[in-house]
């Protein structure tokens, strides 16, 4: 989410991340987590720690706190939605003088290579919505890994013998 501000002159009353993946590229895997990005306090208690676990789609919930988080996923139009809870929203009104901030993490599995995948989300707070900026990731139509082996002795650079011309040659002894 963004940061919302210390000293800020209205209270959160609607907060969330709606977030809509391609889905020739990204297969939904059903795991989520939303995690505070800055301390959440209860007036004066520190209720949750920066990077604490506020819930997730194995059930986690805020401990004695109520729920925190509404979180579903729309397969018609491959969209997951974070909605924080009037629970959530309370614990960030009681210290207006803080900043406040989470993040949700959606765990997908990339089906399809391309050079350049673009991804944005649409966080709504106090029903304004924002943009997020674009990011993009690509992956490989042959993804390969390239496994470096060289002799101490010589370095990476001089040890390295990929190539059947660079090999040592057997002695006749062993």
């Amino acid at each position: 989410s963004s940061e919302i501000p210390a000293n800020r002159a209205y209270e959160a009353s609607q907060w969330s991340i709606r977030d809509t993946f391609d889905p020739k590229f990204d297969s939904y895997t059903g795991k989520w987590a939303v995690y505070a990005d800055t301390d959440i306090y209860d007036g004066e208690k520190l209720v949750y720690k920066t990077g604490d676990l506020l819930a997730d789609s194995r059930g986690k919930e805020a401990d004695g706190l109520g729920k925190m988080f509404n979180v579903t996923w729309d397969e018609a139009s491959h969209t997951i939605n974070a909605e924080a809870t009037a629970d959530f929203l309370k614990l960030v009104n009681t210290r207006g003088d803080l900043s406040a901030k989470w993040s949700i993490y959606v765990k997908m599995e990339r089906i399809a290579p391309s050079e350049k995948i673009t991804n944005t989300h649409i966080e709504t707070y106090n029903k304004i919505e924002r943009n997020s900026n674009e990011v993009w990731t690509s992956t490989p139509e042959n993804p390969a890994i390239d496994v470096e082996k060289f002799t101490y002795a010589e370095g990476e650079q001089k040890g390295d013998r990929d190539d059947v011309k660079d090999a040592y040659k057997l002695r006749k002894d062993t």
